[in-house]
């Protein structure tokens, strides 16, 4: 009789622990679904299934942080689920839609852009590439949207000057994912000091609604604008930190050549040395 009534009691916290996984697998069926329809041809399909699977992405982590729910187990299934979503279904979207008119060079970009998604997810997972309210190279998601959205705004018919920029700016963000630039993280705002529950749901319900209009108005262009601004924010923001890091060197009365080897190592040494 105890024993079943434990059993009864822990049963509504384990299902606690199940909705932001529900919301992961949502996320990793959007990435599922975008390789389908990339190997389909039906590119639209495919680039609107990884921004849906952005969304998902995003509310899982905030359940459950909202729920008190978060996991190891949680946190792994994220990555693992992030890396398909962001990383392999971008890169087969690319190169099915344009990229394979380059051959081994538009593969290469492909492969690159997923093996850097899964590269950072790595690193997320067994270092410390969160300071503070900062993330240490540009998130996954932020990525894969970017990706998808460049492409449906270009749509089915791309000149050779658009796959070439394309395939630039691809390398761009996946190098970017494993560097050390900064990007503000909104994951330390937390609104259940902020607000009370209906002004959350409140604060939902608008921004999702944001969300539709800026759908319906500016299509994809919309995501691709928001994504190439925070990519550049985090160059902007790293780049205040060497120029303040190169003038505490200067005061020290450094050369020129001193000052800017010691700028540039220090940069690079940044991050390893906060892990």
């Amino acid at each position: 009789m105890p024993d079943n009534h434990f059993k009864h009691r822990r049963t509504p916290r384990r299902a606690v622990y199940l909705v932001p996984n529900m919301f992961t697998a949502l996320a990793l069926l959007g990435g599922y679904y975008s390789i389908v329809k990339s190997i389909e041809h039906e590119f639209v399909l495919a680039g609107w299934a990884i921004i849906l699977a952005a969304f998902f992405d995003m509310l899982d982590g905030r359940i459950a942080r909202l729920t008190n729910a978060q996991s190891e187990f949680g946190k792994q299934f994220d990555s693992l689920a992030d890396v398909v979503s962001f990383g392999v279904a971008p890169g087969i979207l690319a190169f099915q839609w344009g990229l394979e008119d380059f051959g081994r060079l538009g593969f290469a970009v492909g492969f690159f852009f997923a093996a850097a998604t899964a590269v950072r997810l790595a690193r997320f997972n067994v270092a410390a590439m969160q300071q503070g309210n900062f993330f240490v190279g540009l998130p996954s998601p932020v990525a894969g949207v970017i990706a998808a959205s460049l492409i449906l705004v270009i749509g089915n018919e791309p000149t050779l000057g658009q796959l070439l920029m394309v395939c630039v700016l691809l390398v761009l963000i996946a190098a970017t994912m494993v560097s050390e630039i900064k990007y503000y993280s909104f994951k330390q705002i937390d609104f259940r000091q902020q607000i009370n529950g209906s002004l959350l749901i409140l604060a939902a319900l608008l921004v999702m609604s944001i969300a539709v209009l800026l759908v319906l108005e500016y299509g994809a262009g919309g995501f691709l604008t928001g994504g190439l601004i925070y990519l550049i924010y985090g160059y902007f923001l790293t780049s205040r930190v060497m120029i303040r890091q190169g003038k505490m060197l200067r005061a020290r009365g450094e050369s020129g050549f001193q000052l800017v080897g010691k700028v540039i190592a220090k940069f690079l040494r940044s991050g390893y040395r906060d892990k």
